[in-house]
C-alpha cells in the first residue's frame, strides 16, 4: 500500500491525517521516503523534532508535514543535535488542518 488515512478526531466522517509510505511519492520540495535527516535539514534548516513518550517515535515537522525518522526517542523534547544525520525517513504525514 502507498499509505493510510486516519479519521479526523473531531469529525469521524472526514479524513484526518494522511500518511504516505511509498518511496515513489515525494513532496513539492523533493523529500521522499528513504531520504535522510540531513536531507531534511538542508531543505528546512529550522525543522522541529519531537519524540513520543509511549511509542518512541521520532518526527520532524515543517509546515503541515511530519517526517517519521527511523530512530527511537521516548521523550517529547529532543536535542536535535543528537539525531543522526543518516536517520532515514520512513513515513511522511500530511497533517489535517488544526
Amino acid at each position: 500500500p502507498a499509505g493510510y488515512f486516519l479519521p479526523d478526531p473531531k469529525e469521524k466522517l472526514l479524513v484526518g491525517d494522511i500518511t504516505v509510505k511509498s518511496p515513489k511519492a515525494q513532496t513539492i520540495k523533493g523529500i521522499k521516503i528513504g531520504d535522510t535527516f540531513q536531507d531534511l535539514v538542508k531543505v528546512f534548516p529550522n525543522i522541529e523534532v519531537h519524540g513520543s513518550e509511549i511509542e518512541g517515535r521520532t518526527h520532524a515537522t515543517a509546515n503541515n508535514l511530519s517526517y517519521r525518522l527511523d530512530v527511537a526517542n521516548f521523550s517529547y523534547e529532543i536535542d536535535r543535535a543528537k539525531i543522526p544525520a543518516t536517520a532515514k525517513i520512513t513515513e511522511i504525514t500530511i497533517n489535517r488542518g488544526r
